[in-house]
C-alpha cells in the first residue's frame, strides 16, 4: 500500500505507460520508474487492452543475478466509475510461442508471477 497525491486517472496513465509502452535494455536501466526492473520489452500487443511484456529484475538472495518474467498484462479503465486496473500474470507456456524473441540476459532465471495487479 502506498499513498499518492494524484488523481487515480493520472496514476493509471503513468503506470500503464511505464509498464507497457516504454521499452529499454539493461544498458538503459535508469529509464524505469521501478529501480528493480533492469530491462523491459513489449513483446506483443494482442488488442487495445492485452499485452505480452518481458521484464527482467535484479535478483536478491539468489544464486542468479537476474529474475526474468514473461507477463500477460491487461489494462482496464472505467473513468466514469473511477476504476482503473492493471492486471498481470505469468505466461507459463512461452516455449510454444516460437515467434517471441526475448532479450535474455546471461545468469537469469525465468520465474513465475502469480496473478496480481494494481
Amino acid at each position: 500500500t502506498f499513498a499518492v497525491d494524484h488523481p487515480p486517472e493520472h496514476v493509471y496513465n503513468f503506470l500503464s505507460t511505464q509498464m507497457i509502452y516504454v521499452n529499454w535494455t539493461a544498458n538503459q536501466s535508469d529509464m524505469s520508474w521501478n529501480t528493480k526492473i533492469i530491462q523491459q520489452q513489449q513483446v506483443e500487443k494482442l488488442d487495445h487492452m492485452h499485452y505480452i511484456v518481458h521484464q527482467t529484475y535484479k535478483a536478491f538472495n539468489s544464486s542468479y543475478r537476474y529474475t526474468d518474467f514473461l507477463l500477460f498484462t491487461c489494462l482496464r479503465a472505467d473513468s466514469k466509475a473511477k476504476r482503473y486496473h492493471i492486471l498481470f500474470a505469468s505466461v507459463n507456456n512461452y516455449h510454444v510461442l516460437p515467434h517471441i524473441q526475448l532479450m535474455n540476459l546471461p545468469n537469469s532465471k525465468r520465474s513465475i508471477l502469480l496473478p496480481s495487479g494494481f
